[in-house]
């Protein structure tokens, strides 16, 4: 939905009231394009087949409670940001205050004055216009990182793997043993850093599908899984390892059943480790801490590194890499992307909180499951079984 106030800018008026359609049609015809309907069912049908910018809801006799305009509009992320002004000849506060908590933008009692009136829609238009810019631009912005970023990463996998393939196919006569395994290592870390760049494109994708289908999300808050205690920690210095970052982990836990299962729960932990392990100096402290509190189990995890900012942590998203420009670093912003959806659909609170340069920390409040009552939906279903079943591992042991 675009917008722009003044002429070409949409206004659709809801009324049965012949004085006031009279009286709005002389007051805005000259500045918007308007279009009427009658009542609620003939208005929904105009707003599908040409959607307004601005909707005013002329209210006579009639109880704000019984509207139900306002649900209609909020249900759909199409209509959703379409601004609502009431107008109503309704001397009651009360009703007012309602008109407003179920959605209205602006509530004007009538006889209201044109400046009034004008200057009601043009603050909401203005508004309007000013998120959908905001919104454009942050778009914009991913567009630009995909184009710049995404190639990138996937040509620096790539040049590794070609280059150590071309050497060992060109020179394998005159090439030690030494040199020939070194090749190996690095055709086999290009690799594993371009399945991953994959493996988390398509999982982020079926996640995006999950969070927007209630009935499989309900599905999903039923897996559990025991005994963490041992799995987030042997997780976690899996992860540590590949930054030769084992001993920079100080791990403190308490053992529980968690609401969530084993390949979601390890995906959680493998992306917030591999992040404090890349944005902290090289011998920094990691700790990973547990508490149990109230039915839930609060996960804690905490590096001295880079820090973010609070517009950086409201900005998490796929594509979304921050201070890129001055920081060379690997991959292409998606891990908190992920750990993000995966929190949304196990209804995981998750917490970030960081001061640039100095410190980050994340907190994961997972609910505590009866481990009791084993629950077959964790054996068969699990978010993403190819990411659990076929990622390759290479192993060359000389």
């Amino acid at each position: 939905m675009s917008v722009t106030i003044g002429e070409f800018s949409k206004i659709l008026i809801i009324t049965n009231d012949i004085k006031i359609r009279h009286n709005l049609e002389q007051v805005l015809s000259q500045f918007y394009e308007l279009f009427w309907a009658d009542e609620e069912k003939s208005a929904l049908e105009l707003i599908k087949s040409d959607c307004p910018n601005l909707i005013i809801l002329a209210l006579t006799n009639t109880e704000i409670n019984n509207i139900c305009l306002f649900t209609q509009l909020r249900n759909k992320p199409e209509t959703a940001l379409i601004s609502v002004i009431v107008l109503t000849t309704i001397a009651n506060p009360r009703q007012w205050r309602t008109a407003m908590e179920m959605g209205a933008d602006d509530v004007l009692f009538l006889p209201c004055t044109d400046t009034e009136l004008h200057k009601a829609i043009a603050t909401r238009l203005t508004k309007q216009t000013c998120y959908l810019a905001y919104t454009q631009q942050e778009l914009d912005q991913l567009r630009e990182n995909i184009i710049k970023f995404l190639p990138h990463e996937m040509r620096t996998a790539l040049t590794g793997i070609l280059s150590a393939s071309d050497l060992l196919i060109n020179q394998q006569y005159s090439l030690n043993w030494s040199i020939i395994r070194e090749m190996l290592i690095c055709i086999n870390s290009s690799s594993q850093r371009l399945l991953r760049l994959i493996d988390n494109f398509l999982l982020y994708a079926e996640l995006k599908v999950i969070e927007n289908n209630p009935d499989i999300t309900q599905l999903y808050c039923l897996h559990q899984i025991d005994s963490v205690k041992e799995k987030i920690k042997a997780i976690a210095h899996k992860s540590a390892q590949k930054y030769y970052r084992q001993d920079s982990l100080i791990i403190d836990l308490q053992n529980a059943c968690l609401q969530i299962n084993e390949t979601n729960l390890t995906k959680l932990i493998e992306e917030l480790i591999d992040n404090a392990c890349k944005f902290s100096p090289e011998h920094s402290a990691i700790h990973i801490n547990s508490q149990i509190d109230k039915n839930q189990f609060i996960l804690t995890i905490k590096d001295y590194g880079r820090g973010m900012t609070h517009k950086q942590i409201a900005s998490i998203d796929m594509g979304i890499q921050f201070e890129r420009n001055y920081y060379e670093q690997q991959g292409f912003g998606l891990g908190l992307a992920i750990v993000r959806q995966i929190a949304q659909i196990y209804k995981v609170k998750l917490e970030i909180k960081s001061i640039p340069k100095q410190t980050t920390i994340v907190k994961l409040v997972i609910p505590l499951a009866d481990c009791s009552k084993n629950s077959t939906y964790s054996k068969i279903t699990h978010i993403s079984n190819w990411y659990s079943t076929q990622t390759i591992n290479i192993n060359y042991s000389f």
